[in-house]
């Protein structure tokens, strides 16, 4: 087996934990904060699109701008994955699938199957 590689009679490894969190403390960066910050550009940018399709922006001429579907729908999708990002911070995911048990008196309730035999003579 390989020794971590030593400095100052410490591992290496050790001197690494945490080094990106005191870089960003460093640089005065929090990601969270940031991603809000652009989650709420998000929410202002949906809101422009949401007034271009209803004809409520308008141009120079006086004429409604045109309304693109396919630019609401990219902003509607990096909307989504900047809140999933943040979800990362303080919540679980929810699993798709929901399992569920029923139960009687005596513990889980097995299923029963009635099966009917019809006989030809």
């Amino acid at each position: 087996m390989k020794k971590p590689m030593m400095r100052n009679k410490h591992p290496l490894r050790n001197n690494l934990l945490g080094m990106s969190t005191k870089r960003l403390l460093d640089l005065k960066f929090d990601p969270i904060v940031e991603n809000v910050k652009l989650a709420r550009k998000y929410e202002e940018e949906l809101v422009y699109h949401e007034m271009l399709r209803k004809g409520q922006i308008l141009d120079h001429e006086g004429k409604p701008k045109r309304y693109s579907s396919m630019a609401h729908t990219a902003v509607m999708q990096a909307y989504q994955k900047c809140i999933n990002d943040l979800m990362r911070y303080g919540y679980a995911r929810v699993p798709e699938t929901i399992v569920t048990e029923e139960y009687d008196d005596d513990g889980p309730k097995i299923p029963t199957l009635n099966v009917t035999l019809n006989i030809k003579k």
